[in-house]
């Protein structure tokens, strides 16, 4: 069976300070999910497995390739590595490796910035009530598949509700 493959992941933590406000007012969560950025991190992670899991082989491997030099990238690391040792969430995830790259070492990382981009510009337009037809570059990029969501202060502690639900502790 050949897989049709799927494009990309965009998560809109529509607003990075409230998520962090929200996380950093309950400290369990905080220890739980540390930042917006390794949260959004984990959620892509947990994404692409699930795509791997309804549209490729069960021993189909994934290598994960996230731009480096975000101040959170050591946080987002370490719950990474915990994922890649917690068996469940290494077979969930399909974690083949990871790693933080150069746009210029991985250029796919840019086609990654594009779509973020993109997709946030839409986002923060329909949230401030602008009418304008989506721009034809997203309509481009999205004319694959791709998973997205949003997190909110209402919703930020399914992502953690989630990963407690296989026994995983995120290192500190």
């Amino acid at each position: 069976m050949q897989p049709s493959f799927l494009s990309g992941v965009a998560v809109a933590a529509i607003n990075e300070k409230e998520i962090n406000h929200s996380i950093n007012s309950d400290q369990p969560l905080k220890n739980f999910l540390g930042t917006a950025y390794t949260t959004c991190l984990m959620s892509c992670v947990a994404e692409c497995g699930k795509w791997v899991t309804e549209n490729c082989p069960p021993d189909t491997k994934v290598t994960y390739f996230f731009e480096q030099g975000h101040r959170h990238e050591g946080e987002a690391s370490r719950f990474l590595r915990g994922a890649n040792n917690h068996p469940i969430l290494r077979d969930r995830y399909h974690i083949g490796g990871y790693g933080f790259y150069g746009k210029r070492d991985v250029r796919l990382l840019q086609t990654a910035d594009l779509l973020a981009w993109e997709w946030h510009k839409w986002n923060n337009e329909r949230l401030n009530n602008q009418k304008r037809p989506m721009r034809k570059s997203l309509v481009s990029l999205l004319e694959k598949p791709h998973r997205y969501f949003f997190f909110n202060k209402n919703n930020i502690g399914l992502q953690a509700m989630h990963l407690r639900s296989y026994g995983f502790a995120h290192e500190k």
